[in-house]
């Protein structure tokens, strides 16, 4: 009889491995019943009690991987409600993210893979909502509105923690908080969806967001200039410059009032 542990390790070990294909091809040649597995992870985390963290991490990773670079697998997560899930496990994350550690715990290791996690999942909400349509109105349906609140939420009080960031470890939460702010202004590309959000920002205006996606922007066009390798300058550059394209498109709808 298998233990959850031993589960857990299988999990893992698959996981990793389909990680690993991922690097020697695109997702997209993948066959559609593997995508759809892959793209059900969120949803089976979700409803799993008790996954291991180490699991969450790799599944997380596996999912801002291969949404990354192909709309077929974008598609498949959609189809299979993954936006809610990633909503919920972002809002999970943050609160994890500023938990007080336990004695039980080894605080710096928790911290550290509870941050990763939370990027991973990000990430991949990122990648969906920045191509996808569907992607981002999913992220206001009724069953998704909680979590989507409670990260707007999350996002205002997380401008307190940025603007007071002095220590290395708070400059890193800062960040977090910038992929988030990404994150928000891709689904606000949807009109619904930036209804919705404008609806709980100061004033009704994305004024907030929009601040916070430039300051992000900056912060990312220095760090890409102290790059030392020219493959990756380059990278960090295609970066900057999917983030402008997001905040020039933020900045249209505000100054039109759409």
């Amino acid at each position: 009889m298998q233990t959850n542990v031993s589960k857990a390790f299988e999990a893992t070990l698959v996981i990793s491995i389909l990680e690993a294909l991922k690097t020697l091809s695109v997702a997209g040649s993948w066959p559609d019943s593997c995508i759809t597995s892959v793209a059900a992870l969120p949803a089976i985390i979700a409803e799993e009690w008790q996954v291991p963290p180490d699991t969450k991490w790799v599944a997380y990773r596996l999912c801002a991987n291969i949404t990354d670079d192909s709309t077929l697998a974008q598609a498949a997560f959609v189809e299979r409600d993954a936006v809610r899930h990633m909503l919920a496990e972002i809002v999970s994350g943050f609160d994890l993210l500023h938990k007080p550690p336990t004695a039980t715990n080894a605080p710096e290791t928790n911290a550290k893979r509870d941050s990763d996690i939370l990027v991973l999942a990000i990430g991949a909400l990122i990648n969906l909502t920045e191509q996808n349509t569907v992607a981002r109105r999913q992220a206001i349906h009724e069953a998704a509105q909680p979590s989507m609140a409670a990260v707007v939420h999350i996002f205002l009080k997380g401008q307190k923690h940025v603007l007071e960031a002095e220590s290395v470890e708070q400059m890193e939460v800062s960040v977090v908080y910038g992929y988030l702010a990404i994150m928000l202004a891709n689904i606000c590309q949807d009109g619904e969806a930036r209804s919705f959000v404008r609806s709980l920002l100061p004033g009704g205006k994305l004024d907030v967001l929009i601040a916070a996606v430039q300051e992000f922007v900056q912060h990312h066009q220095k760090a890409g200039a102290q790059q030392e390798s020219g493959d990756t300058e380059e990278q960090w550059g295609s970066f900057t410059e999917k983030f402008l394209g997001v905040l020039a498109k933020l900045k249209a709808a505000e100054r039109d009032g759409e």
